[in-house]
């Protein structure tokens, strides 16, 4: 959960600096968690691995969280408390969008967020480290994810 709060308090920090970007960035409420939505072809510059996994996306959403909610086959209450009070293991959610994130999540509200362009760079590196790798290094799945 300290990832997300760090990145969201990243974005607020570099939010008026410099020239501001170009590409739409969004943060969407989910109501008690939050993603980050980036148009698909600024995340894959940085993050090429994402083009291979996905498929024509037009944006990614990412979100943190509890690995024991994220991958859980059936979202109960007792999952949804547990996660927020014992969390153990955090792990990186990442959808595919193939429309706008307010169509993909039209219960939800989307924001947009403008974010300098030196904020971009560090922000997109930091979610590109956050990956589980394997041995070699290469980016890993840990399980399906919720959505």
């Amino acid at each position: 959960m300290t990832a997300i709060i760090r990145l969201l308090l990243f974005l607020v920090l570099t939010s008026s600096c410099g020239r501001l970007s170009a590409d739409a960035f969004s943060i969407v409420d989910h109501g008690l968690h939050a993603g980050l939505i980036i148009p698909a072809e600024r995340a894959e510059r940085s993050m090429p691995f994402l083009r291979d996994r996905f498929h024509d996306a037009i944006y990614y959403e990412f979100g943190w969280g509890d690995a024991g909610f994220y991958q859980a086959d059936d979202i109960s209450i007792w999952l949804a408390l547990k996660a927020l009070f014992t969390s153990t293991d955090t792990v990186m959610h990442v959808v595919a969008l193939r429309r706008p994130a307010h169509e993909f999540f039209p219960d939800s509200e989307v924001r947009p967020v403008d974010i300098a362009e030196q904020g971009v760079e560090a922000m997109l590196q930091h979610i590109g480290e956050g990956f589980a790798r394997d041995e070699a290094g290469e980016q890993v799945m840990l399980g399906t994810g919720l959505y």
